[in-house]
């Protein structure tokens, strides 16, 4: 398997919704395809805004194999991970990981951040990877 390069984009139709489809099954709870459509539909805004970047992950061939969504906030001065997705085919857990963190830790450091926040069903993958520590916030939802 090839190494995927990062390249920045700046309007989020240019992403196969094949990839976006697939996270139905992940972390989004309640995600359905009137959320794809809004997304599809509101794009290239997402991708304009200068505290969000968009990242196609592309093959040797620069076909998108994945995406990347970063937003930065100003104040407190973190990367957040709104989003990564990866095409199955593609897919090398360890590898992707390591790859996808390296890149968000070159950014941080390239715009002067302080930290680089996700959210994630599996902590311990990037505590014994990386040495990330657990944030003492913790998400809450209201409905």
């Amino acid at each position: 398997m090839s190494s995927l390069s990062f390249c920045r984009i700046y309007d989020m139709n240019l992403i196969p919704r094949s990839l976006f489809q697939q996270l139905k099954k992940g972390d989004f709870e309640g995600y359905s395809d009137k959320d794809l459509d809004r997304l599809y539909l509101y794009g290239q805004l997402v991708g304009q805004d200068r505290l969000t970047q968009i990242y196609a992950m592309v093959d040797e061939e620069k076909k998108i194999r994945g995406v990347l969504w970063l937003s930065i906030d100003p104040i407190t001065l973190v990367l957040y991970v709104t989003l990564c997705v990866i095409d199955p085919g593609f897919q090398n857990y360890k590898k992707n990981i390591t790859e996808v963190v390296n890149f968000c830790r070159k950014i941080r450091q390239q715009l002067g951040l302080k930290k680089v926040r996700a959210f994630t069903k599996n902590p311990n993958v990037y505590t014994k990877l990386f040495g990330a520590k657990k944030s003492k916030l913790t998400c809450v939802e209201v409905d």
